[in-house]
């Protein structure tokens, strides 16, 4: 398995299952704007892959679907992710940007990007 990057065309936000949409953005940048696709927001420095995946319930093998504004920070932390020994990694290439530009729902009125934080199939609210 490993790292895996998908079209933001190609990508279906609103039917993951089973596992966690991540924006890894920063609290300024998530306030602005954000999927509205239920997901959960843990900024790129502060990411501890172990406590999300514990958090949400969530094993070694769930699928973790990274994005950031255009897709390096997504990059970074799949990276962390991987060397944390989780692997069903998949960046969103373009990030939010090439979301909002691929038609996916977004929350926030900053241009060119976006506190809704669930992760689907899960009750908990994300940090």
């Amino acid at each position: 398995m490993g790292i895996h990057t998908l079209n933001a065309s190609d990508w279906k936000a609103d039917t993951v299952q089973d596992g966690i949409i991540l924006d890894v953005r920063t609290v300024a940048e998530h306030e602005e704007k954000r999927l509205a696709a239920p997901h959960a927001h843990v900024p790129l420095d502060t990411l501890n892959p172990e406590d999300i995946m514990l958090k949400h319930g969530l094993d070694s093998g769930a699928p973790v679907y990274l994005l950031c504004k255009g897709g390096k920070r997504a990059t970074q932390a799949a990276e962390k992710f991987q060397a944390s020994g989780f692997t069903n990694l998949t960046v969103i290439e373009g990030g939010l940007i090439a979301c909002e530009a691929a038609g996916h729902a977004t929350i926030g009125t900053a241009s060119g990007f976006g506190k809704a934080c669930a992760i689907p199939n899960k009750s908990e609210a994300c940090s």
